[in-house]
């Protein structure tokens, strides 16, 4: 098989204005002014599969339905140019303008990524779904009458633009910048926001504009989507405006209730709401104590109960969430919610002998609490013979940060699980110890009070754990 990289074209710019259906895929278009005085290069119908342009302007070129799949565009102007009904699928946009009225009629816009572009102006009228903007700038844009779903804006400036005479679903902004940005309340609560402030949000209903700073109606709303089955929107709204408290109520019987709906349009609802917490526990949006309670509701619930393609979706998610969750990528205002609470430390110990494997893990733990700057915060719950296997009671806020400061080897297994949290079995234990639950609460205490989390992203040098530790498991 050759697998030498694709060799490009060199495009020859003749000074022919019309290039129309002309077969240019896989060309290098570099330092190209595609205009010739005021009359641009007309590429009506041409194919550009896998082409790049670098350092190119367009002005007053006709690209109506010429195909744009697999292209690159780096520090690219487009400038009063009739874009039209092209389709532009995978492209790679970097430093591109889009300004001063280029044309759109239904232009098809699929899995398309763009960085550091700047749309000024624009009137767009297009088809776009599974498209990133990276520190993008919209000005004075106007999507109407557009369709946009599964659109990503991370740290984007948008402002003075319309979103809410188009259809637009499940958009996600991330370190977004918004000012006097009209949305649709029919889409709003069907938006991931993180680090976003929503206030710069002007929201209409009809075209008329809706106040949902007002407790009542906002409540008033909130209620008309349980009551339509839009279980997906009434979760997240409730997290958009910090209620994080009904969340684990409402996604318990958001998914009983949801059993029944038909399967297809169930299916859509369910991953919703499964995509909403997956990004918001990515992002530590979520409380400890609700993400707690919404990762066992996940756990145990058994999605045995649908269909083999439902069943593959929900899962596929649960355990990208699995995976998030033991990257533990934790936040400091996360790990500080969780100072109330207690959490399990389980180490697998390759010996026998329980004296050693004692001391291992009980230097592991007082090192740890040496860090956090408080005395030994931990408490032997359980021992099993063995190779030994030694759990210990600790302040939750300390569990979660035990990735940020032990070091793992190679063959040293490090798991974060949620469904493990002090069970009846461990509270007989502790009884038999005449320990309460109450006094493990103390722990957390302890903790809380000596502000161990201001500790959490100092740089230090990670604590090692022996070779003779095989696994570590947090359960919170």
């Amino acid at each position: 098989m050759n697998n030498d990289i694709v060799k490009l074209n060199i495009f020859i710019n003749d000074a022919n204005s019309v290039r129309d259906k002309e077969n240019l895929s896989y060309t290098l278009f570099k330092n190209e002014d595609l205009f010739c005085g005021n009359i641009g290069i007309s590429f009506f119908r041409c194919d550009f599969r896998g082409s790049k342009f670098v350092n190119c302007n367009f002005f007053r070129n006709n690209l109506d339905r010429a195909d744009f799949v697999s292209c690159m565009f780096q520090n690219v102007n487009f400038k009063n140019t009739k874009i039209a009904a092209c389709e532009i699928k995978n492209c790679y946009f970097s430093n591109v303008i889009f300004a001063d009225k280029n044309y759109y009629d239904n232009t098809s816009i699929q899995e398309c990524t763009f960085i550091n572009c700047k749309f000024m102006s624009e009137q767009f009228l297009v088809n776009m779904k599974n498209c990133k903007f990276i520190d993008c700038t919209f000005s004075y844009c106007n999507f109407e009458r557009s369709t946009t779903e599964k659109i990503y804006f991370e740290n984007c400036d948008i402002y003075n633009t319309d979103l809410a005479t188009m259809h637009a679903e499940r958009h996600i902004f991330k370190e977004c910048s918004l000012k006097n940005v009209y949305i649709g309340i029919d889409y709003i609560f069907g938006y991931l926001f993180c680090n976003t402030n929503i206030e710069g949000m002007i929201v209409l209903y009809h075209g008329e504009e809706v106040c949902l700073d007002d407790g009542q109606i906002f409540a008033k709303y909130i209620k008309s989507l349980w009551i339509q089955q839009r279980y997906y929107e009434f979760i997240n709204a409730n997290v958009i405006y910090r209620y994080y408290d009904c969340v684990p109520k409402a996604l318990k019987k958001s998914l009983e209730l949801s059993k029944n709906k038909v399967d297809s349009i169930r299916e859509l609802d369910i991953s919703d709401i499964l995509d909403s917490l997956c990004f918001y526990i990515e992002n530590n949006i979520l409380p400890y104590n609700s993400f707690v309670e919404i990762m066992n509701i996940i756990d145990n619930y058994n999605w045995n109960e649908f269909g083999n393609r439902e069943y593959i979706t929900y899962i596929t998610i649960c355990n990208r969430i699995d995976l998030i969750v033991n990257k533990a990528n934790f936040s400091a205002d996360f790990i500080s919610s969780a100072q109330d609470n207690i959490s399990t430390v389980t180490f697998h110990c390759k010996t026998d002998d329980y004296d050693k494997a004692y001391n291992l893990t009980t230097d592991i733990l007082s090192e740890i609490c040496t860090v956090c700057n408080i005395s030994n915060n931990f408490i032997l719950l359980d021992k099993e013979k063995g190779s030994w296997i030694l759990t210990f009671v600790i302040c939750s806020s300390i569990a979660l940060m035990l990735p940020k400061i032990i070091k793992c080897y190679a063959d040293t297994i490090l798991e974060i699980k949620t469904k493990n949290k002090i069970s009846k079995q461990l509270e007989r234990k502790l009884e038999s110890k005449n320990l309460k639950i109450t006094d493990l609460k103390l722990l957390s205490e302890i903790a809380e009070n000596s502000h161990i989390i201001a500790n959490c992203d100092i740089n230090y040098e990670k604590i090692s754990v022996s070779d003779l530790i095989d696994s570590i498991s947090i359960g919170l």
